[in-house]
């Protein structure tokens, strides 16, 4: 495994983080359908988010382009560690 230092920009600023590379990284839907093959990928042991910005299906359903989307979105569990965020360059 290499160490690096990961640039994460949003729109509130610029972090430096340090991560762990990991290759060849493969996961699954909740339902273990849909297989997604991840060639390279960073990892850390805690994860900068908060819980409160992660969409509910509640809230999807309040836009009619994303209505038919929100079923699939599981229900919110407050206690559940966020153990994996795939960004937009995994689409």
């Amino acid at each position: 495994m290499v160490k690096e230092q990961l640039q994460l920009s949003t729109m509130h600023g610029q972090s430096l983080y340090s991560t762990t590379v990991v290759n060849d990284l493969v996961v699954t839907d909740m339902k273990n359908e849909n297989l997604i093959e991840i060639p390279q990928s960073n990892i850390r042991l805690k994860i900068p988010l908060t819980k409160c910005r992660i969409p509910a299906p509640e809230l999807v359903e309040q836009w009619e382009h994303l209505c038919s989307v929100a079923e699939r979105i599981p229900k919110f569990i407050p206690n559940l560690e966020i153990g994996l965020l795939i960004g937009s360059n995994c689409p």
